[in-house]
């Protein structure tokens, strides 16, 4: 279990970590006024931060792309939970009918199956004029829904009615112990109360029966929301008509603090695929994992949180995988609006950008705000020592 006053001692902390991911390398000519040792300091943890950002990327990249190649059993599930029972002719034809597609994308879709001459209906010219929908089923009875709410049912029916939603039994048979346990058992259950645990736990058991699996993440190590209210002293006092508010005593009150749950979609979730999934909940194997989304840019600009606004790039091959895995986007997104090609906006600076490597990658600017944003979360276990960050 990791100890915070340990990991400090020997120079683990948080702004040892914002030190090393905020570190450029210095100048040479910068060697005489800042001296050796600190230059040397410096340029190591440019070091240490190009490392680190190298084997994020990579995950990252690497992750986002395995969910894109292997989503199509887990689109599967989502589909029969909503539909009829499926397979590949049916999955475009069912996109189109619901008008998430057009013809031309519909009959793109069925181009590779054996029976797309009967649904896609052309011209003498070639060109695909209309989508000859059939009739599936007179009479539809979706078993996944069915049995995925019966066993979802089952299980929010035994934790739901529990007061407290956890409770905690001591080990000790003292009084002391038995106390501690109580009053632990009160707090989490005001937490569980005020951050929607219940709610949020039935996505967590429908996912569990739908794909077999669900990653709970911590949003935060620890949130506490707060709220400026009158004193107390003068809450119970009507001040006089028109007198400025600027008068009266106020104070800062907790509305609620805890931890709070994010439960992504399978299909955007990645981890070390060197140990059992299972690992993670005993720390006997996986090393990262993480997942991701698509947000519109200035969700990211106008986040003060994110201290590098100005810095969120895009590349050909990120861009190239909303057209590429387009099918995964129509589904579980309304809208996606890529950037511009990483191509085309080079050419616009430099007419022999193509020459450069890194003059292939654009950065997004305040004029597309509405530009589609790869957003990750990444969690990484480390030992300190062997990557420069403490003792």
């Amino acid at each position: 279990m990791l100890n915070y006053k340990v990991l400090a001692k020997y120079g683990t902390t948080n702004e040892r970590l914002r030190q090393i991911f905020t570190a450029t390398g210095p100048k040479l000519e910068d060697l005489d006024k800042m001296g050796k040792e600190k230059w040397d300091r410096l340029t190591q943890d440019a070091k240490i931060r190009d490392r680190f950002e190298t084997r994020i990327q990579d995950r990252l990249n690497e992750g986002i792309l395995t969910c894109l190649k292997n989503y199509t059993l887990l689109s599967a599930a989502d589909l029969a939970w909503d539909s009829n029972p499926i397979n590949k002719t049916t999955i475009p034809l069912i996109l189109f009918a619901q008008g998430k597609i057009n013809a031309s994308s519909c009959a793109s879709a069925l181009q590779g199956l054996k029976n797309s001459d009967q649904y896609v209906k052309k011209n003498e010219r070639g060109e695909v004029t209309s989508i000859d929908l059939p009739k599936f089923f007179e009479v539809e009875c979706n078993l996944v829904r069915s049995l995925v709410t019966r066993r979802m049912a089952a299980q929010c029916n035994k934790y739901n009615n529990l007061w407290p939603y956890y409770k905690y039994e001591p080990r000790s048979t003292g009084m002391i112990g038995k106390l501690r346990s109580d009053v632990t058992s009160q707090r989490i259950d005001i937490m569980a109360d005020q951050f929607g645990w219940r709610y949020h736990d039935n996505q967590v058991y429908r996912d569990m029966f739908m794909y077999a699996h669900s990653v709970d993440f911590v949003r935060a190590a620890w949130e506490c929301d707060e709220q400026i209210v009158p004193q107390t002293v003068s809450k119970e006092f009507t001040p006089p008509e028109g007198q400025p508010a600027a008068e009266f005593p106020m104070e800062t009150e907790i509305q609620r603090e805890g931890i709070a749950w994010v439960n992504p979609h399978p299909s955007r979730v990645f981890v070390d695929n060197a140990y059992p999934l299972s690992s993670l909940n005993t720390d006997s194997g996986c090393e990262y994992i993480g997942y991701w989304d698509v947000c519109r840019y200035r969700h990211i600009k106008h986040n003060p949180a994110y201290w590098n606004r100005d810095s969120v790039s895009f590349g050909p091959s990120s861009v190239q995988l909303f057209s590429t895995y387009a099918s995964y986007f129509t589904q579980y997104y309304d809208s996606v609006t890529p950037p511009p090609s990483a191509t085309t906006f080079s050419q616009t600076l430099d007419l022999a950008g193509n020459n450069d490597r890194k003059n292939q990658v654009g950065l997004y600017t305040g004029e597309m705000p509405d530009a589609a944003v790869f957003k990750a979360e990444y969690f990484e276990k480390i030992i300190p020592k062997h990557h420069g960050v403490g003792d």
